[in-house]
């Protein structure tokens, strides 16, 4: 959240306008929950301030948390080790093409 808030204010002090609120997707229901209403639950006490600021940005409509099923997360090709069924749909959903060397 912190960098979209970044990003954003740079992009506005070069004239770009960014359309609010941004989504921010996220495959955790319980999270969704919490930022949608911090005291959900009686456990989240422990939330650090990063916790409460996503919730503040939310609050202020900066942001918009929208669920995504885990098989759908592309972020995971960055972060987990996939299957090639699943490697290759989620190359395919960020335009990703092999690039192949023939030799001479």
């Amino acid at each position: 959240t912190s960098e979209l808030v970044w990003l954003v204010g740079l992009l506005r002090d070069l004239q770009v306008v960014i359309p609010t609120p941004l989504n921010l997707f996220c495959d955790n229901k319980a999270a969704s929950h919490i930022v949608q209403n911090l005291v959900f639950h009686e456990r989240t006490k422990h939330l650090t301030i990063d916790g409460h600021y996503v919730c503040e940005k939310y609050d202020e409509g900066f942001l918009v948390q929208k669920f995504v099923p885990s098989r759908l997360q592309v972020a995971d090709i960055m972060t987990k080790p996939l299957g090639s069924q699943q490697h290759h749909y989620f190359c395919s959903r960020l335009n990703l093409h092999s690039i192949k060397v023939i030799p001479p």
